[in-house]
């Protein structure tokens, strides 16, 4: 054999091998090819019967829309008896005079109470009830002796907590007057001095009245109050813990500070006032030892003095459902 049908035998072998793997590649891509096809239509048609299909939803999500529904509502009746446990102590049969009597025992037992010396709350302090407490004998109308009592509840907590904090003074408690608003329509009206007169006792601090109303729904009655009190830092700070965790849902919406019976400024105008007197004196030398304590720092925590706090909170009362 000579060389040049050995060259053609390994070329024609080359050719049949590039020839078989050709037709390999072609059947490889044809499949491909056929498999992609095959993907193509079953997605058209998939997307066919979702553009032909009804627009409404279906017999399943529908049944499981409705069971969700149920779920739901009987969680809200859930949470909403639990809720309502704290409330279900008012006695809706009580009378006026009952309630009275009820208010004057709970106002005295406060004031009695051990931590509520004479500095925290004064031996006269009403808790916003001046209208039927001290020397008025006024009853509550009947149809106004249930939230009433629902207002006497929650303020005899919230003193409870401010007591629990050790709070320096309480100085007032607000709650809605809206016991108020029949007598306001049949008083005659006023003018003169007279007029005068109570327009500057209805200015004055004390007066117990809150101006926003009490909002109402199937569910839930928002009513206002309005928590006034002398405390430090840290006091405060616990008195709004105590509130966050109490049995009665509360949102405190305000709250403001005034910062009072300041020893710095203070010792200034003392410093002032002598350094007036002293002008044509010769300057004496000051004794350390015998100035306070106060007056010789700058700040302390446990020396200064409380800050005057105004809280104004929501207290949301549920029904049960």
């Amino acid at each position: 054999m000579n060389r040049q049908k050995i060259v053609m035998i390994v070329f024609g072998a080359i050719t049949g091998a590039l020839c078989v793997a050709a037709i390999i590649f072609v059947v490889i891509a044809t499949g491909s090819a056929n498999e992609a096809e095959a993907q193509r239509n079953s997605l058209h048609d998939e997307l066919q019967q979702i553009y032909q299909s009804k627009m409404f939803p279906s017999e399943e999500n529908v049944k499981r829309v409705q069971e969700d529904q149920k779920a739901l509502e009987a969680w809200l009746g859930g949470i909403s008896n639990v809720l309502h446990v704290s409330e279900s102590s008012v006695d809706e049969t009580q009378t006026p005079v009952r309630f009275k009597q009820v208010l004057q025992n709970t106002v005295r037992s406060l004031i009695a109470d051990p931590r509520a010396h004479k500095t925290v709350i004064a031996a006269d302090f009403k808790f916003g009830f001046d209208k039927y407490l001290g020397e008025s004998d006024s009853l509550p109308s009947k149809e106004h002796v249930v939230r009433l009592s629902q207002q006497l509840t929650v303020i005899q907590k919230l003193a409870d907590e401010l007591l629990a904090c050790k709070i320096s003074k309480l100085e007032r408690v607000g709650r809605e007057m809206f016991d108020d608003a029949d007598a306001d329509k049949d008083k005659p009206q006023e003018t003169g001095v007279r007029r005068r007169g109570r327009q500057a006792a209805m200015q004055q601090p004390q007066k117990q009245a809150v101006v926003k109303s009490a909002e109402m729904s199937d569910l839930f009655t928002k009513q206002q109050f309005v928590l006034e009190f002398q405390a430090h830092p840290a006091e405060f700070a616990q008195v709004v813990n105590r509130l966050a965790s109490i049995d009665l849902f509360i949102v405190v919406s305000e709250i403001e500070f005034q910062k009072i019976d300041d020893p710095v400024t203070q010792w200034e105008q003392r410093k002032k006032e002598s350094s007036k007197k002293r002008a044509d004196e010769t300057e004496k030398k000051v004794d350390l030892a015998k100035v306070p304590h106060a007056e010789r720092i700058v700040s302390e925590p446990t020396l200064d003095p409380p800050v005057r706090v105004k809280v104004t909170l929501d207290v949301y009362t549920f029904t049960g459902v």
